[in-house]
Order: C-alpha cells, then structure tokens, then sequence
C-alpha cells in the first residue's frame, strides 16, 4: 500500500475519534470496533496502524459529540474483560518491564495479542484493543535508567529531610484542606523540591516520598470509596426488604 494511501487510513482514524463522544468506558469499547474494522481490512499494515492508533488517540479522543453505534452492551464488556482482562495485563506488564523502543514495544504488543490463538475471534481483538487504549501505561514511552540509590544513603538522606523538616513539610502541603486548586498546592510542592537545588539527590529523596505519600493517599480515598459503595448497597437492600408487605398470615412485631 503507498504511504499516502496509509497516512488517509491514519487520518480518518483520527477523524473518527475527534468526532464521537466517548463519555464512558462502553463507548470506547464501542469505537474501537469501528477502528479495529478500519485496522483488520488492511492487514499488511496493521501493525502501523495499530501503533499510530495507541501513540495518538489519547490526544484527541471525546471531542466531538457524534454518537457511537452499540454493538457491546455493558454486560458483554464485563464478560469480555472478565474473560480477557488478565492476560492482556500481564503481557503488558513483561513488555513494560523490558524498557523497549517505542516502536519495538507496540510491535511485541500487536505480535503477543493480536496474532495468537487466545486472541482468534474479533470480539477479543477489539476488546483487547479497547483494553490496551485505556490503560494508563499507553500510550507507552521509553525511559532513562534513572538515578540509583542504595538503601543506605536513601535513608541517611530521608534523616537528613526530616532535620530540616522538608519531609513533613511536603506531607504537610499533601494533606493540607487550605488549597482550593490544585495548581497551587502544586506550585507550592515544586518551590520545595527547588528549594534543594544545591543538593540533586535530597531532591530526588524527597520525591520519591512525595509520590509515596501520594500513592498512599489514593490507595485510602479508592478503600473509603469502596467501603461507601458497599455500605450503600446494604442499605438499599435493608429498605427494600423493609417495603416489602408481609406475606399472607403473618403478623408484625408488637
């Protein structure tokens, strides 16, 4: 196929996402069946394709307002993922931790998925396509190595942050109800982290507490969360059950 040819396939990839509403996780579903198809009919160049679909789409998805054909309900997606799911993660999770090139990376990715047997039928490919695209891995770059640490100097630099209080400082600034925005808890957080310019490392301590404190702080907002919704579920069931008329012959507690 020419690559002009190609670059037409890509750009009415793009059109069609910039187009169509994608408010909820079934709708995306939905659109990948239409760029799967888009995908699947030029099958010498799929890879590319798919590759420039995962490399761009979170760019420009969900601007438009057209709707999106239903062709998989809610209950279908969950029997999908139920049945998918987990394999698609974990052939993630070993091409991530090869650090690969950009383009080595959705190559592996389309070869792993979408030319086995476990991914024969088009509805796991388009599910599989849909799943990849939501993750908040994708789309997927390569990183620097990163500075190493030992654990003995990470923790002499740890007591070194708690002297200067710059460790409860940055929790402080986490934690604290006085922001309204969170640009400006933000900006206040980097003034911090600048503030040891003169010293890389503790900087780079003091983040990685930082991103634990973070971490630490969703994993307990997603637990109360959880927690509300199930304790929610249990008292619409309570008042159900309380609606409902005795049955025949029975009588009430005096």
């Amino acid at each position: 196929m020419l690559c002009k040819e190609i670059e037409n396939i890509k750009d009415s990839m793009q059109g069609y996402l910039a187009s169509v509403s994608c408010k909820s996780v079934s709708d995306k579903l939905n659109a990948c069946a239409h760029i799967f198809s888009m995908i699947e009919k030029n099958p010498e160049n799929s890879q590319e394709l798919f590759e420039h679909f995962l490399s761009t789409a979170k760019s420009i998805e969900g601007r438009g307002e057209a709707k999106i054909d239903v062709i998989y309900t809610d209950k279908e997606r969950e029997a999908l993922k139920k049945k998918y799911g987990t394999l698609i993660n974990e052939t993630l999770e070993l091409l991530l931790k090869r650090n690969l090139d950009e383009h080595d990376f959705y190559t592996q990715l389309w070869n792993n998925i979408f030319c086995t047997t476990a991914f024969q039928e088009k509805d796991s490919k388009v599910f599989a396509l849909y799943y990849i695209w939501i993750d908040a891995r994708i789309p997927y770059f390569k990183l620097e190595a990163g500075l190493q640490m030992d654990n003995s100097e990470f923790v002499q630099r740890t007591q070194n942050l708690n002297s200067n209080l710059a460790l409860a400082k940055a929790q402080f600034i986490l934690k604290t109800n006085y922001f309204s925005q969170k640009t400006a808890r933000a900006s206040v957080l980097l003034s911090l982290i600048d503030s040891l310019k003169e010293k890389e490392e503790d900087r780079i301590v003091l983040m990685a507490h930082v991103l634990d404190l973070a971490d630490s702080s969703k994993y307990i907002e997603e637990r109360i969360k959880q927690l509300s919704d199930k304790l929610s579920a249990v008292e619409k069931k309570i008042r159900q059950l309380s609606d409902k008329p005795l049955a025949e012959g029975a009588e009430g507690i005096e």
